[in-house]
């Protein structure tokens, strides 16, 4: 009897170990950090959004955690996290930030947090982050009736108007035809490792009418693409060989190509649109992402936002 009690103590013993163990495994610190970018200027980190507060939320229980902006334009949260989806918010005076979802495997992350200033409500900002460091992604806007067809040879001829690297709202195309559409934030290879992968365009349209309906061929439209322009190392970059980015953009790596891995966000005023990922095994160099409608539902302007969207307020939404 004294056996089988012993035994049955250690038993016990060894149950409450391994229990203890399960605990260390999934309830210890991890981290998500980053920066916090202003995305309308080049710079690897933005001092003007120190002191902003950046927030952890867990999708399944709404259970927070909040950090502070450091003055050298960073932040870092530790807590102690369970698997599962996380929701990471920002806020400061003037300014918008972009949310992000993510999913934690139980490891250390980093996330980049994107922010402007507060923006018209009629503004459309786009938003766009990969995460290889080896590529160069252009964010690539066309705009004209729907019914033109897209060639986004850069600098080529095309029956649409151009938006990319070195076209802004003062090329006198874009603005004749009624738009003020530009790139403020172009992110090279050369430009290091340690510079986020973000691009940014606003969209603002200055046409007094849009002449047309929803379902009119000749309606409004601005495409938004994303294009592999290089790939390589800033040490050997050579901006004249754009061979190597050639499939790169979704990768295969059964042709050894790694995917960029690219997500585009769309923000219309202060509001959130919508947050679109990029496939990957596909070797495709270019994808075309977002269209935008433009067109009249009787006496409002409307602007429609088509996609496979992830996450956001709709994944087909219109606005006025």
């Amino acid at each position: 009897m004294k056996i089988k009690i012993l035994a049955l103590a250690i038993v016990a013993v060894l149950m409450v170990l391994v229990a203890g163990c399960d605990v260390e495994v999934t309830d210890r610190l991890y981290g998500v950090q980053g920066y916090a970018l202003d995305i309308t200027t080049s710079a690897a980190a933005s001092t003007s959004l120190s002191g902003a507060e950046i927030t952890l939320t867990n999708l399944d229980d709404n259970s927070t955690v909040t950090a502070t902006v450091s003055g050298n334009g960073t932040y870092s949260i530790v807590a102690r996290l369970v698997p599962g989806r996380y929701r990471l918010t920002g806020s400061k005076s003037g300014w918008t930030f972009i949310p992000q979802e993510y999913y934690s495997g139980l490891e250390d992350d980093r996330v980049d947090m994107l922010a402007f200033p507060e923006a018209d409500p009629t503004t459309l900002t786009i938003a766009m982050a990969w995460d290889n460091a080896y590529y160069d992604i252009d964010l690539v806007a066309t705009y004209g009736p729907a019914n033109e067809v897209s060639d986004i040879t850069l600098g080529g001829a095309s029956a649409r108007g151009q938006v990319y690297y070195g076209k802004t709202d003062s090329d006198p195309e874009s603005v004749a035809d009624g738009y003020v559409i530009t790139l403020e934030r172009d992110v090279e290879l050369m430009d290091g490792y340690n510079v986020p992968r973000v691009e940014m365009m606003s969209i603002v349209s200055n046409l007094n009418d849009y002449p047309t309906t929803e379902l009119d061929a000749s309606r409004e439209q601005i495409r938004v693409f994303a294009n592999a322009y290089s790939y390589g190392t800033p040490a050997n970059f050579d901006p004249g060989d754009t061979g190597l980015a050639e499939g790169g953009l979704t990768g295969a790596l059964a042709e050894g190509k790694p995917s960029a891995n690219v997500t585009m966000f769309v923000m219309l005023g202060n509001e959130h649109f919508g947050t679109w990922y990029g496939p990957i095994e596909t070797l495709e160099t270019t994808l075309h992402m977002v269209t935008i409608d433009l067109y009249m539902d009787g006496l409002n302007k409307m602007a429609k936002v088509m996609s496979a969207g992830n996450y956001g307020l709709d994944t087909f939404r219109s606005a006025q």
